[in-house]
């Protein structure tokens, strides 16, 4: 135990620098965080007034983690718009799993690395896997939006969990070489440690020692929902790997989704068991898994494409386009009409 508080405190801050440049107000300055950068800082955001307030904060943990939050107040007249803020160059000093968690609201956040377009929002992450970002975050103006990163370092993330359970979250959440990046669902019960990381009424060392404690809590819990162990042996890691697996196929799969009974058979067990693996690992119903990554890539489609919308409810297995405005209502709060006018 020694050893590793030993080496924990020996770590440096995983990001190496930093520039953040706003595109909300032509006239401000950007920041930069340099190699070394200690401590806690609070910007205002350089919105106007007509659009809204907001602030970020960013908390060097100085245990190989860093954590910033951003919240963001959007006026009335901001519905249904979709908010450009600010471009992000980041050097990391190792490959680092970043946590983006939010609390409120719904990001798209563009990814220039990678060249692709990631949505999330409540009950869903964005989990990289990356040793430098190149990206603009999106905002959705239809609501206040509070949004947590965690940034955790490889060495780090070995040393809390060792070394092949460091990699086998890695595996599980779909990021397992440099760069990756993928949306995954997580319950609330994990989440609320970062929501609670960075509380307004702690200050100085009480403030940075009880964010410390919930980062180390969330890796420690989403650990445990993923499965992962140290070592994994038996029937569990069988089928551990087969509902990786299963998460492969069902990002390629286009069309109709099979029936759960012809998964089941697939994969070798009934249908409830496999059913609940896949709930345990990912967080949601296989179905409802499927339904989530669809109407996010629809969203992106609509934004960036001029796709019929019968098209695209045809190609994600909707029988009736008006299904398919339905269920993208439900989960973003607009129909995919609005959001196409917009763009």
């Amino acid at each position: 135990m020694l050893s590793i508080l030993r080496r924990m405190r020996s770590m440096k801050p995983p990001v190496s620098t930093a520039t953040i440049n706003w595109l909300t107000s032509s006239a401000s300055a950007p920041i930069i965080l340099e190699e070394g950068h200690d401590g806690y800082s609070r910007t205002q955001i350089p919105m106007p007034p007509e659009m809204g307030s907001g602030w970020i904060e960013l908390f060097s943990l100085a245990i190989g983690m860093n954590i910033a939050r951003g919240s963001h107040h959007f006026e009335p007249k901001m519905m249904g718009q979709i908010v450009p803020f600010f471009d992000v160059k980041v050097v990391l000093t190792e490959p680092t799993l970043i946590v983006s968690s939010a609390r409120t609201g719904q990001i798209i956040l563009k990814e220039r690395c990678q060249g692709i377009d990631f949505i999330f929002g409540k009950g869903r992450s964005l989990f990289e896997y990356v040793d430098r970002q190149d990206y603009m975050p999106m905002l959705d103006g239809s609501c206040d939006i509070e949004v947590t990163m965690l940034k955790i370092g490889i060495s780090m993330l070995e040393t809390l969990l060792g070394v092949s359970a460091a990699h086998a979250m890695l595996e599980a959440l779909n990021v397992r070489e440099v760069p990756a990046a993928a949306v995954c669902a997580v319950p609330p019960y994990i989440s609320v440690s970062l929501d609670e990381c960075m509380p307004a009424h702690l200050t100085g060392m009480m403030r940075k020692l009880h964010a410390q404690s919930k980062a180390l809590e969330y890796v420690g819990a989403l650990a445990s929902h993923l499965n992962v162990e140290e070592a994994k042996t038996g029937a569990d890691t069988v089928k551990h790997k087969q509902v990786l697996q299963l998460r492969e196929e069902l990002s390629r799969l286009q069309g109709k989704v099979p029936a759960l009974d012809e998964l089941a058979r697939q994969y070798g067990m009934s249908g409830r068991v496999l059913n609940e693996e896949f709930k345990s690992v990912y967080g949601a119903s296989i179905f409802q898994y499927v339904s989530d990554l669809r109407l996010d890539e629809a969203h992106a489609a609509l934004l960036h494409t001029d796709v019929p919308m019968k098209s695209m409810a045809l190609n994600m297995g909707y029988s009736h386009v008006n299904h398919f405005i339905t269920a993208f209502g439900k989960k973003f709060g607009y129909s995919p009409g609005s959001l196409r006018r917009r763009a």
